[in-house]
């Protein structure tokens, strides 16, 4: 996605939550990452750490699901201030090594941070569209 380069049509015409969305993401002024695996990869859906999208996974989920889990990963990615040397920067931290839970002492505190803000970016975008979609229900979280 490079910024500034999707404009509606009809600047006055309505659009769903979703378009909408992917239309800011689209215009942001950041770059991000969606590298697409095959169905039968080890991530489901996507790998914020691996810059992947499983194509495959999306294809089977149903509208509101599929919408809401493109809008999760779009916004976990352009929460952090550069995708692209945090993804830089995990593969040569993390490349070739099988994750344990000494892995994740020497390297899961440095990445923490940025990872639990794009869980919380995430989160937020599919609370937001699920609201827009059940403007009635007050339990959405």
């Amino acid at each position: 996605m490079d910024g500034n380069i999707l404009k509606p049509v009809d600047p006055n015409a309505e659009t769903d939550p979703f378009s909408s969305k992917l239309v800011d993401a689209i215009n942001s002024p950041k770059s991000i990452t969606f590298a697409n695996t095959p169905q039968d990869s080890n991530d489901f859906i996507d790998s914020f750490n691996n810059g992947t999208v499983d194509v495959g996974d999306l294809q089977s989920l149903s509208g509101d699901i599929y919408k809401s889990s493109v809008l999760q990963f779009t916004a976990e990615r352009l929460s952090v201030d550069d995708y692209s040397s945090y993804l830089q920067d995990y593969s040569k931290e993390i490349a070739g090594k099988k994750w344990s839970d000494e892995l994740n002492t020497l390297y899961g505190n440095k990445f923490a941070p940025t990872v639990s803000k794009a869980n919380d970016a995430g989160h937020k975008a599919v609370e937001d569209y699920l609201k827009s979609k059940n403007p009635d229900k007050k339990n959405i979280k």
